[in-house]
């Protein structure tokens, strides 16, 4: 990792996603304080992209004090590959991850001029949706950094703030435990190794668009939600003190589960039944709980496909 200069590096991984990726970086220009303060800098991973840097730059763009620097990857890299490709280019002590298509607010700014007097490894800023942005602005009228439960974090990736040198640990040859969840595993592995405490911004700073992606809501991923499950396992265990981490994954193990079999019932998967049996034999200690999984487990087409729905308007009534 190269030697940290003063000053943060916004870092946007894309993949073949140009228009989202000029959402984002027009949302960023068009923060004038951030392009007049000069501490900044914008780092772009192009991961196996056909299009050039000058298709989302301007020439007013270019020659900003933003500094923006694009890199393309000689092949594709899988996530976690191009994660550890875009840190091997931050020279800046500070760095932010966005993602691609994701809209920042102009107060990110702010957040970013502060975070490096905190003086600690890891920060989170919350990512809302348009939808949650009015009432979310309104419960704080002074933002501002807030000491953080031990191992909280974002499911997406937008939002973690680290102090680069922290993240010399993914030079490492097998990094991390689980494939595809890497902004997640850097989260952690920074609080769990830290000597300083964690902070959390007290208001969202960035807009996820589409508020009905997510690794919960989509079909036919219950394979990822596991491992999301499993890592969470792995985390709980290596760190003690990530208690936030305790919480997570006990609503892993609970609405998000059933919610996830639902999708598998509803999908018509034959194989899930007995792949998921096995799972929450293994896993879930609760009898009850247990029992109400083992019946969505069995539970018909038409009416996992209700229930399912129902599920979802909840979840986006809880969010």
């Amino acid at each position: 990792m190269p030697n940290c200069n003063p000053g943060v590096s916004i870092c946007i991984p894309c993949y073949s996603d140009p228009v989202g990726l000029k959402k984002t970086v027009d949302s960023l220009f068009a923060c004038r304080d951030m392009l007049k303060h000069g501490s900044f800098h914008l780092v772009v991973g192009l991961n196996d992209c056909s299009f050039q840097k000058t298709d989302i730059l301007s020439k007013e763009m270019l020659a900003s004090r933003l500094r923006p620097k694009f890199y393309r990857t000689r092949r594709f890299l899988e996530y976690d590959e191009s994660i550890k490709f875009l840190v091997s280019k931050v020279k800046t002590e500070f760095c932010i991850f966005i993602g691609c298509g994701e809209l920042v607010l102009p107060s990110l700014f702010d957040a970013l001029l502060e975070f490096p007097k905190m003086k600690v490894d890891f920060g989170v800023i919350p990512v809302c949706s348009p939808k949650a942005r009015n009432s979310a602005r309104a419960k704080f009228p002074k933002p501002c950094w807030e000491r953080a439960i031990p191992g909280v974090f974002n499911k997406v990736l937008s939002g973690h703030v680290f102090r680069t040198s922290s993240l010399r640990f993914i030079q490492e040859p097998r990094p991390f435990c689980a494939m595809q969840w890497a902004h997640v595993e850097m989260a952690l592995t920074v609080q769990g190794n830290s000597s300083t405490i964690s902070m959390i911004y007290s208001m969202p700073e960035i807009i996820r668009i589409d508020n009905g992606e997510g690794w919960w809501t989509q079909p036919d991923i219950y394979q990822q939600y596991i491992t999301y499950c499993d890592l969470l396992v792995v985390y709980n265990h290596r760190f003690k003190k990530l208690t936030y981490v305790v919480d997570e994954l006990r609503k892993a193990y609970s609405i998000r589960l059933a919610l996830m079999i639902l999708q598998a019932r509803k999908n018509n998967l034959k194989e899930v039944p007995l792949f998921f049996s096995n799972w929450i034999k293994k896993n879930c200690r609760w009898v009850v709980w247990r029992f109400v999984l083992r019946i969505a487990l069995m539970m018909p087409k038409a009416v996992a496909s209700i229930l399912m729905a129902m599920a979802n308007w909840l979840l986006r009534k809880l969010n």
